[in-house]
């Protein structure tokens, strides 16, 4: 636990709730005005890492005088300890995912492997049969559809799921899909995700560093498959309709999910591996981590601030970020990130 010294010089034990990253995550990538009550805020507001205002303070043509509709401009206050804690909950958030995540393939290794439904939950080959079921319920699916696919996917097979996710991405169905990083220097793999992400924001792909099971939840059903390396069950699979087995998988997927970095279909750089980041940003960003400000990074790279603002502002770009400070959320993407461990 960090202690963050607060506006009258004492010093408070400092831990995010979930609700309270959320909330922070959302008003650091864009200030606005929210509702008072929206889960979270209280709590950032009593922790000194947002302030309320009664009007939007980059806009001085409006009056100094609070609206009458509950709401209040939200503006973040994030600070270096912050960012320390975050990065300690992001990894201790990995550490727990992958647990969850192999707890959830143990568990499945104790069921019987026998044809049939057993309590919504059901015993199938991974072959034909399972491809063919997830085939009809991405096209007949209602609201989203979620996987999670960590081997090797061949080039008709990516083919083919565009194919196939073109109608129901057409209607407004939210996609969600994570692929480990090994899959960014994979051609056909870039196209698919340039493909399905082109859609609208309603479609999103993401990279997931840790090791994690195959899983496809489409709406209520879920099918899932233990295909991480090293594992003998490529060819097993379970289709899950029981709803508290549905939620408690579907839960350990949200939170693969928030662990994972955005994908929009990468260009390959000039060393053959496709990075969001390149030398300069990855100094950049080391030199933030560590609590530096622009102005000391800038001397010891001998560039002027304005160049480091265009190389961010540049990464904001490629990441998704809306224009603007997005220290938070560009921070939280580069502690969770595989491109660390790229030298220089």
């Amino acid at each position: 636990m960090t202690s963050l010294r607060n506006w009258d010089g004492s010093q408070e034990p400092f831990t995010l709730t979930r609700d309270e990253l959320a909330a922070l995550r959302r008003i650091s990538e864009e200030p606005a005005y929210l509702p008072d009550d929206t889960p979270g805020l209280k709590g950032l507001c009593d922790k000194g890492l947002a302030l309320a205002y009664g009007y939007d303070p980059g806009n001085l043509d409006r009056p100094d005088v609070p609206p009458d509709d509950g709401r209040s401009f939200y503006f973040p206050m994030p600070t270096a300890p912050v960012l320390d804690q975050l990065r300690r909950q992001a990894l201790a958030k990995a550490r727990e995912v992958i647990q969850n995540a192999e707890m959830l393939t143990a568990f499945f290794d104790t069921l019987p492997r026998q044809a049939g439904s057993e309590n919504g939950i059901e015993f199938m080959d991974a072959g034909g049969e399972a491809t063919q079921m997830i085939i009809r319920a991405m096209e007949n699916a209602q609201h989203d559809i979620k996987t999670a696919q960590p081997a090797y996917r061949r080039p008709d097979t990516m083919d083919q799921s565009a194919s196939f996710l073109a109608e129901p991405l057409s209607r407004g169905v939210a996609l969600f899909d994570i692929y480990p990083p090994n899959t960014q220097n994979q051609p056909h793999m870039n196209k698919y995700v340039q493909t399905v992400t082109a859609y609208g924001p309603h479609a999103q792909v993401r990279r997931l560093l840790t090791p994690f099971p195959r899983i496809v939840i489409v709406d209520k059903m879920c099918i899932i498959q233990d295909l991480r390396e090293g594992s003998d069950d490529s060819r097993v699979a379970w289709k899950v309709t029981h709803e508290g087995m549905v939620a408690f998988i579907l839960m350990i997927f949200d939170w693969m999910w928030d662990m994972a970095g955005p994908w929009h279909g990468d260009t390959p750089s000039g060393q053959g591996q496709q990075t969001f980041t390149n030398d300069r940003t990855r100094a950049i960003l080391r030199g933030m981590a560590a609590h530096k400000s622009l102005s000391v990074i800038a001397k010891e790279m001998r560039v002027s601030t304005k160049t480091l603002g265009n190389e961010l502002a540049a990464l904001d770009a490629k990441l998704g970020f809306p224009p603007g400070r997005n220290d938070f959320p560009r921070g939280m993407w580069w502690v969770t990130s595989s491109e660390q461990d790229i030298h220089p």
